[in-house]
């Protein structure tokens, strides 16, 4: 019980910043009159909350010995990874083409709608056709996603960048957002890679990507929660969301 326990007690700080995501978000679309993107931002962090507790029953399977959840113990849903290759492939889509929305040049947009449906194809292909689905992350959907999510946003920061809009940057949710979303998956990407070497016999390895997971995550919700507060107040010559 006390490994799981610990767990919880660490992962705590991550659901109290998801929370407080939640709530300066739903604060923000209360103040402010907010496009579908950024209202679809606010329960896309709704459903990944959801998503982290239904997924934590393999990490306490795995600490309790399976004292709890036996029954998929030596069983394909050992792991939570088939949750997470679902999510990561979600969340990346919802991502690309979040910041899609913001960019204006017709020919970046057509783009990347195409090598979205691309990236769409081939992540799903992947996990069909190879164990992977079930036995660790999609180094496919990350990778890839990953590098189609940086060009989306530095698309986004170029357009940006010229264009009268960065006097008014401060108050501009989807930099904060960019921001959140970039650290962690320079953070994450990396470690996702050597994911199969999460193990009891590797205590060095658990350590650095548990804490890896753990600031990347702080991070990430602290930025959203600091958005939503600075951009749900606005004045007339500021930016539209």
């Amino acid at each position: 019980m006390e490994p799981i326990l610990n767990y919880y007690l660490n992962v705590l700080p991550i659901y109290f910043l998801e929370v407080l995501a939640i709530i300066t978000g739903f604060y923000f679309l209360f103040k402010r009159k907010a496009n579908n993107w950024n209202k679809g931002l606010v329960y896309f962090l709704m459903f990944t909350v959801f998503t982290e507790l239904i997924a934590s029953y393999a990490i306490v399977g795995f600490f309790s010995d399976y004292n709890y959840f036996s029954f998929v113990e030596d069983t394909l849903f050992k792991k939570n990874t088939w949750i997470y290759n679902c999510f990561l492939l979600f969340e990346f889509i919802f991502f690309i083409l979040y910041f899609r929305y913001y960019i204006k040049s017709h020919y970046w947009k057509n783009n990347i709608k195409i090598a979205v449906i691309v990236f769409v194809i081939t992540s799903i292909l992947n996990l069909l056709l190879t164990d992977v689905f079930f036995r660790s992350y999609s180094q496919i959907t990350i990778i890839f996603g990953t590098l189609l999510l940086l060009i989306t946003v530095f698309r986004f920061y170029f357009e940006l960048l010229n264009s009268d809009d960065i006097l008014n940057i401060k108050r501009y949710l989807p930099l904060y957002v960019s921001i959140g979303i970039l650290i962690f998956y320079l953070c994450f990407s990396p470690l996702s890679i050597y994911s199969n070497y999460y193990n009891k016999e590797n205590k060095l390895f658990m350590k650095v990507f548990s804490n890896g997971l753990l600031f990347a995550n702080l991070f990430k919700y602290l930025i959203f929660s600091l958005g939503f507060l600075v951009c749900s107040k606005k004045n007339n010559n500021e930016l539209n969301d």
